[in-house]
């Protein structure tokens, strides 16, 4: 595999491709910006994460995005969705594309935080 097609993520048996997940999540009328990435999980091989930038002046309950996942089918929906701050950007490549390496280090310094709370390689959703 090469490009960016590397970034499939493995979930249940199954490949979900973060551009799927990402455009459905990005329907949600709140979402300025949305991207996924996967991190090890023990039950589903990997667990999906997402991070989402809300429109200026919005916030959302996590519980209103799981809700609103609920369109998508389960082994595609995250299990964890971290709120990206207002005032900051996406880390973006040399190619101007965000740079998915950089949301993977971030995303697996807070599963390391929820597993410390028990709230990650749970059976969820």
């Amino acid at each position: 595999m090469s490009g960016r097609a590397k970034f499939f993520i493995k979930q249940k048996g199954y490949q979900v491709f973060p551009d799927d997940v990402q455009a459905y999540i990005a329907e949600h009328p709140s979402v300025e910006q949305v991207d996924v990435v996967g991190v090890k999980h023990e039950l589903f091989d990997e667990g999906i994460s997402a991070f989402v930038k809300f429109k200026k002046g919005v916030s959302v309950e996590t519980s209103v995005l799981m809700e609103h996942c609920k369109g998508l089918a389960t082994y595609k929906r995250p299990q964890h969705y971290e709120n990206w701050p207002e005032a900051d950007q996406f880390p973006i490549n040399r190619t101007t594309k965000v740079d998915k390496m950089v949301l993977k280090g971030i995303a697996e310094d807070v599963v390391t935080n929820l597993r410390k709370a028990g709230k990650w390689d749970k059976k969820q959703g």
